[in-house]
C-alpha cells in the first residue's frame, strides 16, 4: 500500500517497492506532428480497446504557439501495448519506413 505524507513530519515515508507491479505504468510511445494524427490513432486504439493517453503540448499562455513550432503532442500507454500501437501507427502513416515519430 502506498502511503502519502501531507505536511511536515519527522517520519520518512517510503513507497512499497512492489507498487510498480501493481500500477499499470504508462510510457511515452510516440510523438504526433499534428492533431489529425492524434485523433485518427485515438479512434483506432479506442476501437481496439487499447488503453492510452494522448497529451497535447498546447500551452494557453502562448496560445498554442509552442505547439505549432514543435510537435503537437504525444501518446502514452502501458508497455505491453507498445508494439501493437507502433504497428497500427505505421500502417496508417504514409511515411511509415522513415517515421520519425516513434520513441526508441
Amino acid at each position: 500500500m502506498l502511503r502519502l505524507s501531507y505536511g511536515c513530519s519527522s517520519e520518512q515515508v517510503r513507497p512499497d517497492p512492489s507498487i510498480n507491479k501493481k500500477i499499470n505504468m504508462n510510457i511515452k510511445i510516440l510523438v504526433f506532428n499534428n492533431e489529425f494524427e492524434a485523433k485518427l490513432l485515438d479512434e483506432v486504439l479506442n476501437d481496439k480497446n487499447i488503453p492510452h493517453i494522448i497529451r497535447s503540448y498546447h500551452d494557453s499562455a502562448y496560445d498554442g504557439l509552442w505547439q505549432m513550432q514543435s510537435n503537437w503532442g504525444h501518446l502514452e500507454a502501458p508497455e505491453e501495448f507498445r508494439e501493437e500501437i507502433l504497428l497500427t501507427f505505421e500502417n496508417m502513416s504514409p511515411e511509415s519506413p522513415d517515421n520519425q515519430n516513434l520513441e526508441n
